[in-house]
């Protein structure tokens, strides 16, 4: 698969194509989370930050969505869930792509303020900004007592 595309587009190409973005963003995800889990917990807290990136159509809708479910199960042990959305990034995997792009450090710096502001997400771009648009915010999603 070229560097350029990260995955296959819908309805196009085989299953196996989904099935490695499922594996990759939203699997993924959920064992690297899971593994600092119990870091998180034994300091007190902390903050697990997850990138994504709304190019990825359904396991990226998957991984946003696991994300705010990380956020409110590990908040009981104190620890920030901070969901980092951006679209196409300056490196050298997205080269041949002939769109803007957010320099890379951007998402980085933009994950550290969120953390020291104690904000649940972070929109780095323009892309993630429309589509979170369709989101609503995370507030929203808050258990009521």
């Amino acid at each position: 698969m070229p560097a350029s595309r990260p995955g296959p587009l819908c309805l196009e190409g085989s299953l196996e194509g989904a099935r490695r973005e499922m594996e990759v963003n939203y699997l993924g995800t959920w064992a690297v989370s899971s593994a600092f889990a119990s870091v998180l917990a034994a300091n007190g807290g902390g903050a697990l930050v997850n990138k994504m990136w709304p190019g990825y159509a359904a396991s990226k809708a998957a991984e946003w969505s696991l994300t705010n479910t990380l956020r409110f199960g590990l908040r009981q042990q104190g620890a920030l869930v901070v969901g980092v959305h951006v679209g196409p990034v300056d490196t050298d995997g997205a080269a041949a792509l002939d769109v803007p792009k957010s320099p890379a450090a951007d998402g980085a710096a933009q994950a550290l303020d969120a953390i020291g502001r104690d904000e649940p997400e972070v929109l780095v771009d323009e892309l993630p900004r429309r589509v979170h648009a369709l989101s609503g915010p995370v507030e929203l999603l808050e258990p009521t007592p």
